[in-house]
């Protein structure tokens, strides 16, 4: 009986021993994560968030801050009944890359991957908005369907053609949308056709042997091992709603108006030289209730964005 206590005892420091380099590594794994989201998202946005929830006034020795509870939500709330414009933009660009730019770009993509013909150029084209600065590509592109597009409309046409892609109020958003689309192609190409080369060649010639042809090949074996690169994505697209400016910054400056999206709207708020602490009506935010309106999108898009990926990761096919 003594001896089978005495063999007992060190069992029992192994497995604590083990218990305790487990709960060490996990803890380690997780330590750097969670501090980086405590870092950069906590900490950085803890005045933000403070400041969604107060008012401020002038005071002696500067700004006096009186908590309001959600007066600054019923502010921003406001604000968006009346400029719905902003989210219904958002909405389109998501909508259209979605349905268009993400299909685009997974047929280029395997275009290139199976190496047809001028698979070369396409990978050139496509991906040449990255190769010079996004900012002059921008300008370039404004120069195009403003300036070349009038002259040659009216060489075309025998007509004076005074308005550009970019001025006419009839197709400026449908040409900010096809630019942001095209402009995003490259990234998605790139990478969608280096994942694709990385795909084994004994599962591609199981697939021919099969008789598979390529759109088959291309549902049945080429997608499901790409789909964790098309979930990313997909999950950083829905999460975009709310951030992405469109580009709107370098084809309109301020000046975007009526075409403006949820992040060009709150970049160019925020920017804003007038804006101040103290003052705020429904045509002008204060910072509290632009504070307080990033609050209801992160809101909104964190959930909407965990439920997607979530969607994904078990309806997403199986690369087994």
């Amino acid at each position: 009986m003594d001896t089978l206590q005495i063999n007992e005892k060190p069992q029992k420091r192994k497995y604590y021993s083990r218990q305790v380099k487990r709960v060490t590594y996990y803890t380690l794994m997780l330590a750097l994560p969670i501090l980086q989201f405590c870092f950069f998202w906590v900490y950085v946005n803890f005045s933000s968030i403070t400041m969604a929830f107060n008012s401020y006034k002038d005071g002696a020795n500067g700004y006096i801050a009186t908590f309001v509870g959600f007066d600054n939500f019923k502010v921003a709330f406001k604000k968006l009944g009346t400029d719905t414009y902003m989210i219904t933009n958002s909405l389109k660009y998501f909508a259209l890359h979605m349905l268009v730019g993400i299909p685009l770009a997974l047929i280029f993509s395997y275009y290139i991957y199976k190496k047809m013909s001028g698979a070369g150029l396409f990978r050139v084209v496509l991906y040449m908005p990255h190769i010079i600065s996004t900012l002059v590509f921008s300008l370039l592109f404004k120069y195009m369907v403003t300036n070349v597009y009038t002259t040659l409309m009216a060489e075309v046409t025998g007509e004076a053609v005074v308005l550009g892609l970019l001025d006419n109020p009839e197709t400026q958003l449908a040409t900010v949308l096809f630019f942001n689309v095209w402009i995003g192609f490259g990234t998605e190409v790139l990478l969608y056709s280096g994942t694709m080369s990385g795909i084994s060649e004994s599962i591609v010639e199981s697939a021919e042997l099969d008789v598979a042809n390529r759109v088959q090949e291309f549902f049945y074996i080429t997608l499901p091992m790409i789909y964790p690169t098309l979930t990313t994505f997909i999950i950083t697209s829905v999460a975009g709603i709310v951030t992405n400016r469109l580009n709107l910054v370098s084809l309109y400056g301020n000046q975007a108006n009526h075409l403006s999206s949820i992040g060009y709207y709150l970049f160019v708020a925020a920017q804003d030289p007038n804006l101040t602490l103290s003052s705020s009506s429904a045509f002008r935010l204060n910072y509290p209730a632009l504070a307080a309106m990033g609050l209801i999108f992160t809101a909104i898009i964190f959930p909407l964005t965990w439920i997607t990926r979530k969607l994904m990761q078990k309806y997403g096919p199986s690369a087994d």
